[in-house]
């Protein structure tokens, strides 16, 4: 047998810094949104990742069901607004 291919799938793991570009409509930082970029690909916030928002987006508005992250970062010429039922906490295993 000759191999002649090697596909290396590569996903952000477990405490991930991941930056918020947002979608312009649902603007959700919920599962399954693909609303953060890791490194050059939309990604799921997944439980206890680093989230980064910048001036990268122009999507400034982020809703948010409850969920924990190891750390969040703003660092932005513009304001964020914060929204939604949920929050987001610290508390991570």
């Amino acid at each position: 047998m000759t191999v002649t291919e090697v596909d290396l799938d590569v996903q952000p793991g477990r405490g991930s810094s991941l930056v918020w570009q947002g979608d312009g409509l649902a603007q959700s930082l919920g599962c399954h949104q693909h609303q953060l970029l890791f490194g050059s690909t939309l990604v799921d916030f997944g439980g206890c990742d680093y989230a980064v928002f910048n001036d990268t987006s122009t999507n400034t508005v982020v809703n948010s069901p409850a969920r924990s992250t190891r750390l969040v970062t703003v660092d932005a010429a513009n304001n964020y607004t914060f929204a939604g039922a949920g929050k987001i906490s610290g508390r991570c295993p």
